[in-house]
């Protein structure tokens, strides 16, 4: 996993984690199992997008991704309406994770090896050509 509940507890306090995995306070406390999902939902998510670049599971975890890991589970964790502010990081997370897709926020992890291409040649076979560059045979 790229955070943890205690990333969470951390960034935005064990009252409010409590209060959206146990809203009707049946446990009392925060509930594992709801956390547990939400940062799956996450991890798959930034999978998703950092796959194409990055050797996956990303390690060691930027602290970049731990951020966006945490914005995103709180947003899955807001089951009814999400705070604008809570809206707001879910946004800039996905943008983030654009960038990191597209390669213009390079993270500090193993990078999918490319192939070495020095000293390679490309062969192209085709059909005989039938006309000549001037257009006659």
């Amino acid at each position: 996993m790229y955070a943890t509940q205690q990333d969470l507890v951390k960034r935005f306090g064990a009252l409010e984690l409590a209060q959206l995995t146990d809203p009707d306070a049946v446990l009392g406390a925060i509930d594992g199992e709801r956390v547990a999902l939400a940062l799956a939902d996450a991890d798959h998510l930034i999978n998703g997008y950092c796959g194409a670049r990055y050797v996956l599971p990303l390690s060691p975890v930027p602290d970049v991704v731990v951020r966006i890991a945490c914005d995103l589970a709180r947003y899955y964790l807001h089951t009814i309406q999400p705070t604008d502010v809570v809206t707001a990081n879910y946004k800039d997370a996905l943008r983030q994770l654009a960038d990191i897709a597209a390669g213009r926020l390079p993270l500090q992890a193993g990078a999918i090896p490319t192939p070495e291409l020095e000293g390679a040649s490309v062969l192209v076979e085709g059909p005989v050509r039938i006309f000549s560059a001037l257009g006659g045979f």
